[in-house]
């Protein structure tokens, strides 16, 4: 009996020693103030080993160079992953958008306003056809705040679902998008999924203001300042037209008087 109770608490040892270091196997990725974990099994595709996965481009129908004009030497591509088997991808972009011009960062935002800008992204992805929006939130992660959704992708040829993380950070559009390549999320994906997600943080510029992009305060304050002029300007015309026109007046009446 004493002997089982050994047993067992040797492997209860073990298990504490080798499990936490399974849920650690990842690989962390750091680009321009993003940092996430990417699962072990992924692999990153970039343009010095792009040329090795020919026979794998090629059931994808692309070739290394075609890929790596879509794909690689795009300047927002910030980060492109996939799986062993090549049915699931992770991408990091990072880009600039009117939306983005407006908003310098989407966690300074009231809760009504990141919830509107919600509304506007979902609408975009909408309105494009194969994508459809199915469903969507807002969370918290590291002190910012995502969009979290996931979309159905019907195309001419395939369906599958992709998830997506995105937010506006320093003046940026930052989107991380994990997709699959079947219907529906299996259960290890959606467990993937989740792992990647809550690892993220981003870093944002300490002197970084408020959620509006402070151009848009210089604007505003230009805007009014040559408001302010033009009714200065306005009032003073008026009053110069009314004194010209009562000195007139006094004129004509002391004219009036000598004749």
């Amino acid at each position: 009996m004493f002997r089982r109770f050994i047993n067992i608490a040797i492997v209860l040892c073990v298990c504490l020693i080798v499990l936490p270091q399974i849920t650690v196997l990842a690989q962390s990725i750091n680009r321009q103030g993003v940092r996430f974990n990417a699962p072990q099994n992924f692999r990153e595709l970039t343009l010095s080993n792009i040329s090795r996965f020919r026979d794998e481009l090629h059931l994808m129908d692309y070739t290394p160079e075609g890929f790596a004009i879509l794909y690689l030497r795009d300047s927002t591509m910030i980060y492109y992953g996939v799986s062993e088997d090549w049915s699931r991808q992770i991408n990091l972009r990072i880009y600039e958008s009117e939306l983005s011009q407006v908003i310098e960062n989407f966690y300074a935002l009231t809760e009504e306003q990141q919830l509107h800008t919600k509304q506007v992204f979902l609408s975009d992805i909408a309105a494009d056809g194969g994508r459809t929006p199915v469903d969507s939130e807002l969370i918290t992660r590291n002190n910012v705040t995502f969009i979290r959704l996931n979309v159905k992708v019907h195309t001419e040829h395939a369906q599958f679902m992709y998830a997506q993380l995105f937010t506006i950070a320093n003046g940026q559009n930052i989107s991380l998008v994990y997709y699959n390549s079947s219907p529906d999320f299996l259960q290890d994906e959606i467990v993937e999924i989740g792992n990647v997600f809550n690892s993220v943080s981003v870093s944002v510029r300490a002197n970084v203001g408020g959620g509006v992009n402070v151009l848009y305060f210089i604007f505003g304050a230009i805007g009014l300042l040559l408001l302010l002029l033009v009714l200065i300007w306005t009032i003073r015309t008026f009053v110069k037209d009314f004194l010209y026109a009562k000195t007139e007046r006094k004129v004509e009446h002391i004219k009036h008087r000598k004749r």
